[in-house]
């Protein structure tokens, strides 16, 4: 004879009435598990006191602690310190340093080239009395022109009280053309022409623009042959350092 159906039977039973090897694993938390497959409590680490040797290691501190100690007992320098500044360095490919005949460690030579009103001016008497940037530019560059209006504001405003001078020379352009480019750019620093491309024959292979960061006698501390963001933000590294290490501020 068949029972009468209970509908008790038919709905779920409390987990905790199942046993345990009726419960699928799944279902089972891993704290469980850990508890009862391993046959012993759940361990949270007991109470202080219970224990006076692991009392005695919870108190004890982990490497990482000591080392920490130890750096500052040491003098350790903090990882976040700022790294005095550097000169940048010039990493150029052999083809790129091939077109260069004048490098670093090398004076730029002189010449007398006419300005944008048409007198005469030798270059090296337009050097600052620290430093000097040299850009060799033209009109028809989108880089140059972007060069021209940074310079002026990043260096030849910035820096004219700190014996520093920029000094642009136009390649190729006539005066006029060269004089409405400088004036779009409100370079207002001297820029000399050379017209047929002769001085810059003497100083590089390539075309503009090319970058000069010299000392006060003439010497390339810096350079670069093109110019980008990365240009922009590595001269005025070169600029800062060279003035923080006239001053006498770095290393001490």
């Amino acid at each position: 004879m068949k029972r009468a159906f209970d509908r008790r039977e038919a709905w779920p039973r409390p987990l905790a009435m199942i046993p345990l090897a009726m419960i699928p694993l799944a279902m089972i938390p891993l704290a469980m598990i850990s508890a009862v497959g391993c046959g012993r409590g759940v361990d949270n680490g007991g109470a202080i006191g219970d224990d006076p040797a692991a009392d005695a290691a919870r108190s004890e501190p982990g490497d990482g602690q000591r080392r920490a100690d130890s750096d500052q007992a040491a003098g350790a320098v903090p990882l976040d310190e700022p790294a005095e500044p550097e000169l940048p360095q010039v990493v150029l490919s052999e083809a790129h340093a091939a077109m260069l005949l004048v490098k670093v460690g090398q004076k730029l030579p002189d010449a007398t080239l006419p300005d944008l009103e048409g007198n005469q001016q030798s270059l090296a008497g337009l050097f600052g009395e620290r430093l000097t940037v040299v850009l060799f530019w033209s009109s028809d560059s989108i880089y140059s022109t972007v060069a021209l209006e940074d310079l002026a504001a990043d260096v030849a405003a910035a820096y004219a009280d700190r014996g520093v001078r920029v000094v642009g020379i136009n390649v190729s352009d006539t005066s006029e053309a060269a004089k409405q480019a400088a004036g779009a750019a409100q370079a207002a620093f001297p820029n000399l022409l050379d017209q047929d491309g002769s001085f810059l024959s003497r100083v590089s292979t390539g075309r503009p623009p090319l970058l000069y960061l010299l000392d006060n006698e003439g010497k390339v501390i810096w350079l670069d042959i093109e110019y980008s963001r990365e240009t922009r933000r590595l001269l005025g590294d070169a600029i800062a350092f060279v003035l923080q290490e006239a001053s006498g501020v770095i290393g001490h």
